[in-house]
């Protein structure tokens, strides 16, 4: 019983994360690739 409710939230939590880095990393691509225009 314990385990069924802290398996479900930690999934979530784990793929809420993921998606947060994941975004984090393409705003980082987005404004690095935006700099170099700018620059060039």
């Amino acid at each position: 019983m314990v385990t069924g409710i802290i398996l479900p939230g930690s999934h979530l939590y784990h793929l809420r994360r993921t998606l947060l880095l994941r975004r984090g990393l393409i705003i980082i691509i987005l404004m690095e690739t935006f700099s170099d225009c700018f620059i060039s």
